[in-house]
């Protein structure tokens, strides 16, 4: 998987989106989305997969509003950016200082 940003990016007062991507059949296709504004986590979308259902899940104040929609994840689960190696420790042959997460 691929992350944008990174979560070592995200700052407590972060506004926009993190990107997750997964490899599928050769290209890189769009698998979660988490929007934040002002630090808090306000939606989450996912899995975003050719003929999967996608769950639409909203949080205000911390908690899962009823307009969610799918299998939702915990606020607390959500809310966390995805963690990720620093670049190239996929590809690395020698993976130096790749082995904790950023």
């Amino acid at each position: 998987m691929k992350f944008y940003p990174r979560a070592k990016d995200i700052s407590a007062s972060y506004t926009g989106c993190q990107l997750a991507w997964l490899m599928q059949n050769g290209q890189w296709v769009t698998f979660s989305t988490r929007y934040y504004s002002a630090g808090k986590l306000r939606a989450f979308y996912g899995p975003q997969l050719e003929g999967k259902a996608t769950s639409v899940c909203l949080f205000e104040n911390g908690k899962l509003s009823p307009e969610s929609k799918g299998a939702c994840p915990p606020f607390e689960e959500a809310s966390r950016p995805a963690p990720s190696l620093a670049p190239g420790c996929v590809t690395a042959q020698t993976p130096v200082g790749c082995s904790t997460y950023e």
